[in-house]
């Protein structure tokens, strides 16, 4: 006993003298991107790491060093194929081994409901510690359940729950909603300017990711009716053909600062591998932060097909490759970035558009290409309310044999139609001012007669400008 009780002492002085001297343990890794880790051999892993913080498109340490966040998604703390559970070793080694700076992680808010202390003890454990002794920032998205896009009171409280434990934390990350749909965009902004000032009151120095329609992808709806707050990164899940990236992040890439979420690719997804090679070189190219989906081997896409000895699937090579260094070649689609312009089609439909055309078979890649026939139209509607005064000119490219034969309207969401406007061969620019509609959500290209039936149109670059 008496031999026990001097081992304690000798160990508390150790602990008194040494502990302070841990602190001086950490080495500068990434300058650039202004991380600090401490030295992985030690026993002991204490990391200072910045607050975060939005200007312009980038963001920024306390030191107002640009930080770019690369990682992958660990989904949640229960998922799992051989492990059931939580694998100790999955954080630490994405960390040596794939060079990552940031994990996203998923809460769930029935367990939130049913066990509010379990929940944070098992999110502590299981991530947020790990990622705290490896360096890591954390992002932290939410489940509503199966049919909740949205948040009730429930994950409301969860919400004000995290941000009161983790207020003074600078690691965590919050984005406050994983995948709105079958929803609008009012809705989803409405349920923001609700929730974000709710969040802000606890955590006033918090970054928050938002996201926007189609399953968190499209966000380039933020371009006319941005967020009213400080520090906001929006964020898109982007599994998608290279084609669709500019109608879902690329214009609003230029204005404010952009996160890709989840991407990945398997069979039965559109993304193909070399999409996912693409996103990425897009997010190089446009110095976006990304989290791959995710670092396991079920619930694909994966990263891993072994997760006991973390063996990529080749979507893993590819993101491990991009992580830690290896160049791979890439292409990518052109865009304007100009905030100025509402792109409705330019080589693609944009996101939020829809072709309700009727009476015809329209090719939609690279350029709109159909056959007339008499009796047929075009008609391109959004759910947007486009107001002629916002966006007073309007461009649309026509080739056809006879541009006479065709008119332009313009459509209100309750069906009132503008007057029509005749056309040209080539560029045509159209002042809208004065086309006594409050808004516009449709365009219409019809034919003023009997045209020779079929005829060949093609349309291309339309768009609304400011």
């Amino acid at each position: 006993m008496k031999t026990l009780l001097i081992r304690r002492q000798i160990l508390l002085v150790i602990v008194l003298v040494f502990s302070p001297l841990l602190y001086l343990g950490y080495k500068k890794i990434s300058p650039q991107l202004g991380l600090y880790r401490f030295d992985l051999t030690q026993k002991n892993h204490l990391y200072p790491i910045s607050p975060l913080h939005t200007q312009g498109t980038q963001l920024l340490n306390a030191q107002n060093t640009p930080v770019r966040l690369r990682g992958v998604n660990l989904i949640s703390t229960n998922w799992g194929d051989k492990y059931k559970d939580w694998n100790p070793k999955a954080i630490e080694y994405a960390t040596k081994n794939w060079h990552i700076n940031v994990i996203r992680t998923r809460i769930y808010e029935h367990e939130y409901a049913e066990n509010p202390a379990k929940f944070f003890l098992t999110l502590e454990q299981q991530i947020l510690q790990p990622a705290r002794h490896n360096g890591l920032y954390v992002i932290i998205h939410p489940w509503f359940g199966e049919n909740d896009s949205l948040p009730g009171s429930g994950g409301v409280k969860m919400w004000l729950a995290v941000a009161n434990r983790y207020k003074n934390d600078p690691h965590i990350i919050y984005d406050l909603l994983a995948e709105p749909r079958d929803t609008t965009f009012d809705a989803v902004y409405q349920t923001y300017t609700a929730l974000i000032p709710q969040v802000r009151s606890i955590a006033p120095d918090s970054l928050i990711m938002v996201t926007g329609l189609d399953w968190g992808r499209d966000i380039n709806v933020y371009l006319d009716s941005p967020l009213p707050y400080p520090n906001l990164v929006y964020r898109t899940n982007p599994y998608n053909k290279t084609a669709e990236f500019p109608g879902l992040f690329g214009k609003i890439s230029a204005v404010y600062p952009v996160f890709f979420g989840e991407f990945g690719s398997e069979d039965k997804l559109s993304m193909t591998i070399k999409d996912a090679q693409n996103v990425m070189s897009y997010a190089d190219k446009l110095n976006i932060g990304w989290t791959a989906w995710h670092f396991t081997s079920t619930g694909c896409p994966c990263l891993l097909s072994n997760e006991l000895d973390f063996t990529p699937t080749p979507f893993g090579e590819l993101v491990k490759s991009n992580l830690v260094g290896t160049t791979w070649p890439f292409t990518l689609p052109t865009f304007d970035p100009d905030p100025t312009k509402l792109y409705v089609y330019s080589d693609f439909l944009e996101s939020g558009f829809s072709d309700y055309s009727w009476g015809l078979n329209n090719q939609m890649m690279q350029i709109i290409s159909t056959n007339f026939h008499n009796g047929s139209g075009i008609f391109l509607n959004t759910s947007r309310r486009i107001n002629p005064r916002d966006y007073p000119t309007f461009h649309l490219t026509l080739n056809t044999a006879d541009p006479t034969n065709f008119v332009l309207r313009f459509k209100t969401w309750d069906s009132q139609l503008s007057k029509g406007f005749s056309l040209h061969d080539g560029v045509n620019t159209i002042d809208i001012t004065d086309i006594d509609l409050e808004s516009v959500s449709g365009i219409m290209l019809e034919t003023t007669g009997l045209i020779p039936d079929p005829t060949l149109v093609s349309l291309d670059n339309i768009y609304f400008q400011k």
